[in-house]
Formats: structure tokens, sequence, C-alpha cells
């Protein structure tokens, strides 16, 4: 089915529900909107249309795709799709799930969503990447990674528009900007051994010591070019595993890599 047709089916889904809702959900929405202006926003906002256009079209958009849209009709969706029996309507609950999310979020297609999702906070962007040929991932995390990833960026960036375009190299901005810079500390021994697998770099006044958990086992060692203890004196998310007879740094932060150089 393509794209178009799809996004038929989806706005005519959607356009049952909102009859159903205004008949019988009355506690969840309110006094919904005329069905005129619905008609008028649904399929537009379900294509990822940008909201400063749907505003263009009616003033009072803003406010029916954030409380109709973005919230009390997938809750409705919701509601409903637990009424089903999920022995066997397994299926339709999975695509209600979908057709809510698709609604509260205002893409067309699932993979859209998953892009929003992922860190594409446009629905617009997302819509449009959603649509190139490019192995994006079956899941957010998937698409997440691969949204980090410089290679992929590079293919996608000249198939989309200034906009979309300039999305994605704020993500790659943002991301560099919160890498952590793993010090370079060489792996070593201890000149007196501690019976323990983990320890913990900690300042005291002028002074660094490896370190038990609670203080009480310590060795104090000395900084320099080759093991800048220092650099992770007291910060948590750095420990010094123990792996034969030498110590490795290990960043505790799944934004670093695992370190340990010799």
């Amino acid at each position: 089915m393509g794209s178009e047709r799809l996004l038929s089916h989806l706005n005519s889904i959607v356009q049952n529900i909102e009859a159903w809702a205004r008949e019988n959900a009355y506690s969840v929405t309110g006094e919904m909107p005329e069905e005129s202006k619905l008609d008028n926003l649904r399929e537009n906002w379900l294509s990822g249309a940008g909201l400063n256009v749907l505003i263009e079209q009616d003033s009072d958009a803003a406010s029916i795709c954030k409380d109709l849209y973005g919230y009390q009709l997938p809750w409705v969706i919701h509601a409903i799709s637990q009424k089903l029996n999920k022995a066997v309507e397994e299926k339709r609950i999975k695509t209600m799930a979908v057709i809510a999310l698709l609604v509260e979020i205002g893409v067309p297609t699932e993979l859209a969503a998953r892009i929003f999702l992922a860190g594409i906070r446009s629905r617009v962007a997302a819509t449009e990447l959603s649509r190139l040929d490019a192995q994006f991932g079956d899941s957010v995390s998937a698409i997440s990674n691969n949204l980090l990833d410089p290679d992929f960026m590079d293919t996608l960036i000249p198939q989309v528009s200034t906009p979309t375009a300039e999305w994605l190299k704020l993500i790659l901005a943002d991301e560099s900007r919160r890498k952590i810079v793993v010090p370079n500390v060489t792996s070593s021994k201890l000149k007196r051994p501690l019976d323990l697998h983990k320890l913990y770099a900690r300042s005291f006044g002028k002074n660094v010591f490896l370190c038990s958990l609670d203080g009480r086992k310590k060795i104090r060692v000395k900084s320099s070019t080759r093991r800048p203890f220092d650099q992770v004196a007291d910060d948590p998310r750095f420990v010094f595993e123990k792996s034969g007879e030498t110590w490795l740094l290990t960043a505790r932060d799944p934004r670093c890599e695992r370190v340990g150089l010799s």
C-alpha cells in the first residue's frame, strides 16, 4: 500500500474513532471541536505537517493538536484496546497501540514515530527521514545509535531538505558536547597489593588515593602525565578494576568506552 493510501486509511480510522469518542467518551474529551474543524486538520496533522502550517489553517490548531490529538484521543484508543481479549486479539491490540502513537505524535508511519522518539524532535523532519531508502534500525534505540554515527548521517544529509539536515547536524553536535573525554591512564601495578577488585580515586587535600568503596583501605598514588589520577579523582563515573596483577581505568557511564591502556 502506497504512502498516500496508508495516510488516507489512517485518516479514516482516526475519523471513526473521533465519532465514537464524541458519543461515548465525553468524560475524557469534553466538548470536542466541530467535525468540520477536525476534518480540516486531521490529515495534515497525521501527515507530519508543521504546526505553523496547521495554525495558518485554523487558529485553534495548536490547542486541538496538543489536547485532543496529543493526549485525549490516544488515551481513548488505549482504553478501547484494553477491552479487547488479549488471548485472541493480540494483533488488533498492537495495531491500536501503533495508531495511538501516530495520533499522539502526529506522523503517518511507525518508522517516523520511532525516528521522532530517537531524537529528531521535529515531526516534519522525522516524516521526511522515514521516506528515505535507509536502514535506520528496527527499534528506537537502534535508530538512536545510527543517528549518532557520523558515517550514517553523511549518507542522509545530501538526501534531505535544509531544515531536516540542520536537525541531523544538531543531533551530532549535541552528542559531541555530551561526549565524555576519558583520561588516558596507563594500567599499572600497585606497590602495596590490596585484596580488592575495585578501587576508587579519591582526593584528600593535595593527595590522591585509590580506595575501597568505604574508604577504609587506601593507597596513595602519584599523578603524572601517564597516570593522571587527579583527573578522575572524586568522579563517580570512573572506577579502577583489577585484571590479573594490574589495574585498569573503567568508565561506568554508558556514553564512554571502557579504557585501560598500557
